[in-house]
């Protein structure tokens, strides 16, 4: 089994078509309004965000109990490192390359670091202010379910 089986064998996403599939034990995260739970793809290549705690260890949503124990947001490209050829047994290995990263310094401030330039945009949170909502489902490899609702909030540049 692949690598990429494996992976999506552990996060299944599933979105709720009733909001009574949510009632019970549903956890729900506020979100600054530039990160996205799904990651876009195009061919064999994505774009995700992937959330750090203070000591730069993954954040897996799964485990996640507290939205401050994410201190770094980062935006990767993550792409093949050679062309993966059909009938192959194993895929190639993947390279992460780092577009934007984000910093939480505070509750209601984030900072975005452009890795090129090092240019600092700062974001203030609106916490009251709901710009979207997605519902979702992970299921770990013992088939157990968990209801997550990601709200993401306004952020506005500070200049």
């Amino acid at each position: 089994m692949s690598i990429q089986k494996i992976r999506i064998a552990i996060f299944i996403l599933g979105l709720a078509i009733s909001g009574n599939l949510y009632a019970q034990g549903t956890t729900t995260f506020i979100f600054p309004d530039f990160y996205h739970y799904t990651k876009t793809t195009k061919g064999d290549t994505s774009w995700s965000y992937e959330c750090f705690d203070k000591n730069g260890h993954s954040v897996y949503m799964y485990t996640l109990k507290n939205i401050n124990e994410i201190t770094t947001i980062k935006y990767l490209k993550i792409y093949p490192e050679y062309a993966w050829k059909q009938g192959s047994i194993m895929s190639p290995p993947y390279a992460h390359m780092k577009l934007y990263s984000y910093e939480h310094p505070s509750p209601d401030v984030w900072l975005g670091v452009e890795p090129r330039t090092n240019k600092i945009t700062r974001y203030k949170l609106y916490k009251d202010k709901i710009v979207r909502t997605e519902k979702v489902t992970l299921v770990d490899l013992k088939n157990k379910k968990k209801n997550f609702i990601y709200k993401y909030c306004k952020t506005e540049v500070v200049k």
